[in-house]
């Protein structure tokens, strides 16, 4: 409690540790674990937008979802490298997580 400001969520916890309900290492990780999980299939599907093109019946090929933008543009080329950058961070904070939690665990 010395970390928490209010004397409320300090009475809350005590409240709770009294209870039973107090936390536990091992399931903040894998709650931790969830949320990343989620957080990565989110971030998939948003990195992989730019890589989506369809083609026009006039012969161009724009992005699905922004069908103003067309592949091969400034723009696109734009799109693609924060795509690729979403993707590469959001594996990179997923494999942490998954490291993390196996470390705490003890899982090898």
């Amino acid at each position: 409690c010395k970390i928490w400001e209010s004397s409320a969520s300090c009475q809350t916890c005590s409240c709770m540790r009294r209870r039973g309900w107090s936390w536990k290492f091992y399931r903040i990780i894998c709650v931790t674990g969830k949320f990343l999980q989620s957080g990565f299939t989110t971030m998939c599907n948003i990195g992989l937008i730019p890589f989506m093109c369809m083609r026009h019946p006039n012969g161009y090929r724009s992005i699905l979802k922004y069908s103003n933008t067309f592949c091969g543009s400034a723009e696109h080329g734009t799109m693609q490298l924060f795509g690729v950058l979403v993707l590469v961070l959001s594996r990179t904070s997923s494999f942490a997580g998954q490291v993390g939690s196996n470390m705490v665990l003890g899982v090898t």
